[in-house]
């Protein structure tokens, strides 16, 4: 048997070295290898114009950046950080997503919070506000059904459901077009004429939504 000498095994000794990264104040990565790449290097950022670091604003430490290892070839990008692995503050777009997070929630909850006292002057309670949003979905539901399967979602309500019925029957899919026209009345009550539902009506709703909402969309 032919053997074969591939002379001495050289190991590297070299320790593995980590760059610098450079990020706008957005979030946006300009490069991981700040010191291997200056060519890459930019005062602003091309996507959003803001910008660029390569330290923590808090305590000046780098950015990690790419992690090279003598004799390991890796292609890939640094992750951008949330946090400095120093001091643990937040970088600036770690700290502009949260407040952003948190004004759209003040704005939302600003926007609801507006909603009861409109509702208690037209003398709607919070049932209502439960069977029109139910109700509304429902024909939602009817609608997107009908656009999966190619057909027309023009007309009346009823017509829409008169026209979804045999299609899901011809497809072998449990629909109780009995079931579904039979909430006209408290649709027509509640969306319509803008009068409280009963607690009978409203536990009917609900149940006609879930069943329906299995049967036309299983596994969603």
């Amino acid at each position: 048997m032919a053997e074969f000498d591939y002379g001495p095994l050289h190991i590297s000794t070299k320790p593995a070295s980590r760059d610098v990264q450079q990020v706008c104040l957005n979030g946006h990565q300009i490069t991981d290898g700040y010191n291997k790449h200056p060519e890459l290097r930019e005062d602003h950022c091309t996507d959003c114009g803001a910008p660029t670091i390569t330290m923590c604003p808090k305590c000046q430490a780098e950015i990690p950046g790419h992690l090279t290892t003598p004799g390991v070839t890796a292609i890939y990008n640094e992750e951008v950080p949330d946090h400095c692995h120093k001091c643990g503050a937040p970088y600036p777009w770690t700290e502009a997503e949260a407040l952003e997070e948190q004004t759209s929630m003040e704005d939302f909850e600003k926007v609801t919070g507006e909603l009861p006292p409109i509702l208690e002057i037209l003398g709607l309670s919070n049932n209502w506000r439960v069977a029109s949003s139910a109700l509304a979905a429902f024909e939602i539901l009817i609608k997107q059904k009908l656009e999966d399967l190619g057909l027309s979602t023009s007309g009346t309500y009823e017509e829409r459901v008169t026209r979804l019925a045999p299609a899901l029957k011809k497809k072998g899919i449990p629909f109780d077009e009995l079931m579904v026209s039979s909430l006209k009345t408290a649709r027509n009550k509640v969306l319509h004429e803008g009068k409280e539902p009963t607690e009978t009506e409203l536990r009917d709703i609900m149940k006609y939504l879930k069943t329906t909402t299995s049967s036309l969309f299983p596994g969603d």
